[in-house]
C-alpha cells in the first residue's frame, strides 16, 4: 500500500480541507480486495468506511445519511446505481435533457461537470466524489457515465489469490478501460 499512500499524502492537503472522509463500501471482507480498500487502506489513510448492503437504494441513502465521499464496489453495482440514478431522472421527466447537457459538457473539468448537475449530485450527497471500482472490468459506458456529471472514477487491478491491487488507475487521466499503471 506505500504507493498508494505515498499519493495520498502528495494531495492531503487539498484532501484534509474536504473534513473526515466517509466512504461507503458494499465489498465483502471475504475477498482480498475487500480486505483491502475496507480495512488495510483505511487504516494508513484515516479513512473511515460504512459497510452497506449491496442494493442501490441502499447505497444512495447512506451516501447521503454519512456525507460519504466516495464509494468502494464493483461495476455491476456501480452500474446499477447509474440505473437507479436514471429512473429517477426519467420519472422527474428530466432524464434526456440531462443526457444531452452531459454529452455537450463532458470535455469539460471533472469539477465543472459536478457543478452543473445538482439534480445528480443531490442522490449521492453534495460530499460525494469518488468512486472505486474493482473485482471485474468496469465497462467503459457505466464509467462515461458517471464522469459526465463530474464523478472521478478510479479502477483497479489485482489477482484476488495473490495481491488484491497490483494496478490502478488515475482518476484525472480519463481513460475509459484503463485500470492505469502497475504500482511499485
Amino acid at each position: 500500500f506505500a504507493p498508494l499512500e505515498h499519493v495520498y499524502h502528495r494531495y492531503a492537503r487539498w484532501i484534509d480541507r474536504a473534513g473526515e472522509l466517509r466512504f461507503v463500501t458494499t465489498l465483502p471482507l471475504s475477498h482480498m480486495f475487500g480486505q483491502a480498500v475496507n480495512v488495510f487502506l483505511p487504516l494508513a489513510m484515516g479513512l473511515t468506511v460504512v459497510f452497506v448492503p449491496a442494493r442501490p437504494r441502499d447505497v444512495l441513502e447512506a451516501a447521503r445519511l454519512h456525507k460519504a465521499w466516495g464509494l468502494f464496489s464493483v461495476p455491476r453495482m456501480i452500474d446499477l446505481l447509474a440505473d437507479e440514478i436514471r429512473r429517477s431522472l426519467r420519472q422527474e421527466g428530466r432524464l434526456e435533457s440531462i443526457e444531452r447537457r452531459a454529452r455537450r459538457r463532458e470535455r469539460w473539468p471533472f469539477y465543472l461537470q459536478a457543478l452543473a448537475f445538482p439534480q445528480v449530485r443531490r442522490e449521492f450527497g453534495w460530499r460525494f466524489r469518488l468512486i472505486v471500482s474493482g473485482g471485474a472490468p468496469l465497462p467503459a459506458p457505466v464509467q462515461q457515465f458517471w464522469e459526465r456529471f463530474g464523478y472521478l472514477v478510479i479502477q483497479g487491478y489485482g489477482l484476488t489469490e495473490t495481491a488484491p491491487i497490483v494496478a490502478v488507475s488515475n482518476p484525472f487521466e480519463r481513460r475509459a478501460g484503463s485500470v492505469g499503471r502497475p504500482l511499485g
